[in-house]
């Protein structure tokens, strides 16, 4: 299991002033991302079922940031304890789906019941896992199978529910116990940690509350005044003593559960509503590849010409070039006289024509250049005679 955070206690039985403005969004966009990054959130709040992440093209690493669920008052006000923060780095695989499970506030994913309408129930933790509730036939809101709850990568505890007059514990490592009755007629159930669920409230004048077990806090001891529930975590919290005693003494309220925090992650109280917000870095957009260099030459073919022994003396010659683009260059020799002859080559294009041609052997020579500027090495050529008239 991985190595559990610290977190320092919390001071006092009530509840301190909550910073909604210091969402989870903004602290999750904060975790250490390259500023030029392209980062992207998603964010699932409660919704009583199980949500799904499927991690994108390219992705191979996420950070995730939960927070478990307070645990519920108890009906005289007194808050539950706070649920956990947990923040950490998963390793995953493109295409891969992890199931996202958000405790909510005294409901679903491990929360223990109170004893009774008197006192709150747990708060449920949430959780990010590879193995979706429903293997074995579960739902967020009910047992889940063992290999559903080993299957969990990150989780935030939530807090212990509150009975009538005494608060719940927080969730978390190290987390509070709930508090003892005023009187000592009833004792706050136990914590979680990392192997084993929190032992129930004892010791008082009431029946005791449940132990927590794995993924689930422990019901609250019911009597007269009832105890509160344990918060659900990696193993849940005990659940409070109920007492005999009419009155403000009241249960005992439930213990928190305990986190699973990766290696390198943190552990800290939620200061907002129970959710889980997943960031990533989506992949930059892949380049086009590169075409290689052209360095091929065109081929030039002669698609028309004059008779090879004609008396007239004009000529026409119609081309076309292998790579569409190309320009053309062209020049007419005297093969009779080649000693005569130095007429370098023009540019042209086709149709080109030569007029006022006096009788003898000729050679026609065109050569095509494309655009990346390969000039053909062989042009080619059509000869013909001009008969005397």
């Amino acid at each position: 299991m991985p190595a559990m955070a610290g977190r320092s206690p919390r001071e006092g039985v009530l509840r301190r002033p909550r910073v909604l403005a210091a969402g989870l969004t903004a602290a999750v966009v904060s975790l250490g991302l390259p500023s030029s990054a392209a980062a992207v959130t998603e964010t699932f709040g409660f919704t009583g079922a199980e949500q799904t992440f499927v991690v994108p093209a390219g992705v191979s690493e996420i950070e995730v940031e939960a927070a478990g669920a307070d645990g519920a008052p108890g009906n005289a006000g007194v808050p539950g304890g706070d649920g956990a923060l947990v923040t950490g780095t998963l390793s995953v695989t493109p295409g891969q789906t992890l199931y996202v499970e958000v405790g909510g506030v005294g409901q679903c994913n491990g929360s223990g019941a109170g004893g009774s309408a008197d006192a709150g129930a747990g708060g449920g933790a949430s959780d990010i896992r590879t193995i979706s509730v429903s293997d074995g036939g579960g739902a967020l809101c009910a047992a889940h199978s063992q290999a559903s709850l080993e299957s969990r990568l990150l989780l935030a505890a939530g807090g212990g529910g509150a009975a009538a007059f005494v608060a719940g514990g927080a969730g978390g490592d190290a987390g509070e116990a709930g508090s003892d009755s005023n009187d000592g007629s009833a004792n706050g159930g136990q914590p979680g940690d990392a192997s084993a669920g929190g032992a129930g409230g004892s010791g008082g004048t009431g029946p005791d509350g449940g132990s927590g077990s794995l993924g689930q806090g422990g019901v609250g001891g019911t009597s007269i005044d009832d105890g509160g529930g344990g918060g659900g975590g990696l193993y849940g919290g005990g659940g409070g003593e109920g007492s005999d005693i009419v009155g403000p003494a009241g249960g005992g309220g439930g213990g928190g559960g305990s986190n699973l925090v990766p290696a390198g992650g943190s552990a800290s109280i939620a200061s907002g509503p129970p959710q889980v917000a997943i960031t990533y870095q989506e992949p930059a957009p892949q380049p086009e590849p590169e075409s290689p260099a052209d360095t091929a030459p065109p081929d030039v073919t002669i698609t028309k010409g004059p008779k090879a022994k004609t008396k007239r003396t004009t000529a026409s010659f119609e081309f076309e070039s292998s790579e569409p683009g190309s320009t053309f260059e062209c020049r007419k020799l005297r093969t009779d006289k080649p000693h005569t002859q130095s007429h370098p080559f023009q540019p042209c294009g086709s149709p080109k024509t030569y007029t006022d041609l006096r009788h003898g052997r000729r050679l026609f020579e065109v050569r095509a250049t494309d655009a990346a500027g390969n000039t053909d090495p062989t042009p080619a050529t059509y000869a013909w005679k001009v008969k005397k008239g």
